[in-house]
């Protein structure tokens, strides 16, 4: 059964596991990718060494070295015959040198966090191939080593959604970059998302156009005819030539009429100059730049489709939001259009808050193909940034505003901002965050907070409260839980099942936050169950879920014919399960063994395997942004999505957090086992490692 996000609440913890921990530590193999070395070039045969008259010289085959004009190869003895011995081989020695520099091929190095069918091939890189197709969910940087012209052979992907990043712009669908070319250090990205997969793209690498003023010059040897500033790119019999603003023409050739004002530049063609904030990107549609302003759309108009603009600052700049107004689907994935900055993209409503922009920075735009969505866009003005000041009377209208404990001052005069650190707050960063405290006096007026059992203290000095509680309940976490037992399914069943919809089961026996449940060892499975979806339906509370045997003893089974829990909400507090093996759960959905929407949740030593779903997410579904999911040594076997995500599925702003230890207070390490398949949409984050791990 789905549960929609208004049924959510919200979340808090549960007590600590006293079993002991014995961690087996198996040898498991390992895996290391190695970057090929550069092939040499099968016509250069490789020197080898030849006495003469005592010395070691090159001896190369005089066929494949032609002797300079007039020269005569004649048999000479004594010292004049030494000599040109020595200078044939000087002359040798240089001419194999510089064949060897001139072919030298700049490296291409692969990385990011799902490469899978991304690649490199000798000059070549790119996803996918002309008979196949890319996989979902890629994240892919290309880096090179030198800089090196490139063309682009094969181009296709998924309009607007699995896109290629160069030079800063981005494309999708049929129309890939121009040839052209990329410094060294310089990074090329690409994206995939969760479908719509197509054959992808190769691009392939070469020593770079050079430009030529001279009309005649072709690119057919590499020199291209280029002029008024124009930048050469590509390979030898694929020129191109990248015009500055002032010309344009496939040889920049052709100068402007003028220079355009709502790109931020100023001057006379083709010198054109440019301003403080600069509009580039590879469809700018309805961008602009104003003066000191920028952004695209209007008050009573929207952006366009398809758009793709990058505004670069040319020196240090604050800056003021203004309008903001872009389309947010329902999965708060900013995927039909967003604003990036400072590598956070903002959609819907809510930009970025009043800031500083430095020399260099780039913010882009990008919106989908579909014009139905558009909004109004947004605009944000620039100017000198604010200063921070220890005066409490400055108020930012001259641009001085009262800034302390390292707060950051943002904005511009008028509209100044304080950006905290170290946990400071308030307006102008003057309160420190809470502490927690034993004392039961400490009520949070000087910023120490009674906290205990476990409990997270959140806040500021005068405002703090006690929440994630990992055992009891209660303000400060300190009203002491239950020790309750299950040993079947219908006993366990009636502890915690609390769901109410109108198809929905609920026990008769709930336990209350903080309690501890312990789980007799055996399988658990078959009727009652909280609704047609999961045999457990959990709302809004948080308990320790804990097995009484040896880890994994202590079995969920959906029989592979329903999921096996649904946890909608925890209270605030988090729920910990420790030593459960959850066992063929199935929903026709997604989220087999696990859906959790808004929850605090921990899995501690807990196994997953043989879980299934008829959509995504075939082991665990996290969504909503007050979902957390920490996983602690836990195993993650056999699982399979008829979508994507066969283990993991994240979105909406969820969070999940792969530890590579053992639970908290456990002792020993993990074995780590196979790499996890996770999928994550952003805003919904994951980090920590990729592995599956086994204690047990």
């Amino acid at each position: 059964m789905y549960f929609p996000p208004s049924s959510l609440h919200s979340n808090t913890p549960a007590p600590e596991n006293s079993l002991d921990l014995l961690v087996p530590s198996p040898h498991l193999p390992e895996s290391t990718c190695k970057i090929l070395p550069v092939s040499a070039d099968p016509h250069i045969s490789p020197p080898s060494t030849s006495s003469n008259s005592g010395k070691s010289l090159t001896n190369v085959p005089r066929t494949s070295i032609p002797l300079p004009s007039g020269e005569r190869l004649r048999k000479l003895s004594g010292v004049s015959s030494h000599r040109s011995s020595l200078a044939l081989a000087a002359r040798l020695f240089l001419l194999v040198l510089v064949i060897l520099v001139t072919e030298t091929r700049a490296e291409i190095t692969l990385s990011g966090s799902s490469t899978r069918s991304c690649y490199v091939s000798g000059a070549c890189f790119g996803t996918g191939s002309a008979d196949g197709m890319y996989s979902d969910n890629e994240a892919c940087t290309f880096t090179f080593s030198d800089d090196v012209g490139f063309a682009v052979g094969r181009f296709d992907t998924e309009s607007n959604y699995d896109k290629l990043t160069v030079n800063g712009n981005q494309y999708s669908g049929t129309s890939g970059p121009s040839a052209g070319s990329v410094t060294a250090g310089q990074e090329i990205t690409w994206s995939s998302d969760g479908g719509g997969q197509r054959p992808g793209f190769e691009i392939c690498t070469g020593d770079p156009c050079v430009a030529s003023t001279s009309p005649s010059d072709d690119g057919s040897d590499g020199n291209f005819y280029c002029i008024n500033g124009g930048t050469a790119g590509g390979l030898p019999g694929s020129c191109t030539c990248t015009c500055k603003v002032g010309s344009e023409g496939p040889n920049c050739a052709t100068v402007s009429a003028t220079c355009p004002a709502d790109m931020g530049y100023s001057g006379t063609p083709p010198d054109c100059i440019a301003g403080p904030i600069v509009l580039g990107g590879s469809s700018t549609g309805s961008c602009y730049v104003n003066g000191d302003c920028f952004g695209t759309g209007s008050v009573d108009g929207t952006y366009s489709n398809n758009e793709a603009c990058t505004f670069t600052f040319s020196d240090d700049a604050g800056f003021a939001m203004g309008r903001f107004d872009i389309y947010e689907d329902m999965d708060s994935s900013c995927s039909y259009g967003s604003l990036m900055v400072d590598s956070t993209r903002y959609c819907g409503t809510s930009g970025p808050s009043n800031g500083l922009f430095t020399a260099d920075q780039q913010v882009t735009f990008t919106s989908s193909e579909y014009t139905s969505e558009a909004r109004s866009g947004f605009e944000i003005c620039t100017g000198d940034p604010c200063v921070a000041s220890t005066s409490p009377s400055d108020d930012g209208s001259d641009g001085n505003f009262y800034c302390i404990n390292g707060g950051t001052a943002g904005g511009i005069p008028g509209s100044c901002t304080c950006t905290c650190t170290d946990g400071y707050g308030s307006s102008s960063c003057e309160l420190p965050p809470c502490v927690a405290s034993t004392s039961p006096s400490d009520d949070g007026s000087d910023g120490n907070f009674f906290c205990i059992n476990g409990g997270t203290v959140v806040g500021l000095t005068g405002y703090c409260t006690c929440t994630s509680c990992i055992s009891g309940r209660g303000p400060s976490c300190e009203i002491a839980g239950d020790v309750l037992y299950a040993n079947d399914h219908p006993v366990l069943f009636n502890f915690i099942s609390n769901v109410v919809c109108d198809s929905c089961t609920t026990g008769n026996n709930i336990v209350d936050n903080g309690d501890s449940l312990v789980v007799g060892v055996g399988t658990f499975t078959g009727e009652p169950h909280a609704t047609e979806g999961y045999m457990y339906g959990i709302d809004g509370i948080f308990f320790s879920l804990v097995c009484s045997g040896a880890i994994h003893t202590c079995v969920l089974d959906g029989s592979r014919s329903i999921g096996i829990m649904a946890i909608i909400g925890t209270g605030g507090g988090i729920m910990r399960i420790t030593g459960i093996y959850f066992l063929n759960g199935y929903f026709t959905n997604s989220g087999g063994a696990l859906r959790i929407q808004s929850g605090l949740v921990s899995l501690e030593a807990c196994k997953l395997s043989g879980n299934q779903a008829s959509s995504s997410a075939g082991c665990i579904y996290a969504e909503e942004s007050g979902t957390m999911l920490n996983f602690y040594a836990t195993s993650f076997i056999g699982n399979s999505a008829s979508g994507s995500g066969n283990d993991i599925f994240i979105e909406s702003g969820a969070s999940v957090t792969v530890h590579s230890t053992c639970p908290p207070d456990w002792s020993g390490t993990p074995a780590a086992g196979s790499e996890l398949d996770a999928v994550n949409f952003p805003p919904a984050t994951i980090s920590g490692t990729t592995k599956s791990f086994d204690i047990g």
